[in-house]
């Protein structure tokens, strides 16, 4: 692959490590580096042994997080409804 991309900090913009660096600090990520992160992730993701670890590591947290909010309930309660209030602060 090809990436046109301009010196931005210690990442690139037009890379996956421009859109790592866009969500390190905060950002919605730019054209050229959301491009680049769809087009890496389209190709990694074909390949059917990581295809199988992230299976596998989607059911490892669903179960543990199962665990947890069995485990603590209310502290779960409380970190959930944090996060939401968030999520939704974020999107208005």
């Amino acid at each position: 692959m090809t990436y046109v991309h301009a010196q931005w900090g210690t990442s690139k913009h037009g890379t996956p490590a421009g859109f790592s660096r866009h969500q390190v600090l905060g950002q919605d990520a730019c054209e050229a580096c959301t491009a680049a992160k769809k087009a890496y992730d389209a190709e990694h993701y074909k390949r059917p042994e990581i295809k199988e670890a992230k299976r596998l590591q989607s059911l490892a947290k669903q179960r543990a997080f199962a665990r947890l909010r069995e485990a603590h309930p209310q502290e779960f309660g409380v970190l959930y409804e944090e996060e939401k209030a968030k999520l939704v602060a974020n999107s208005a």
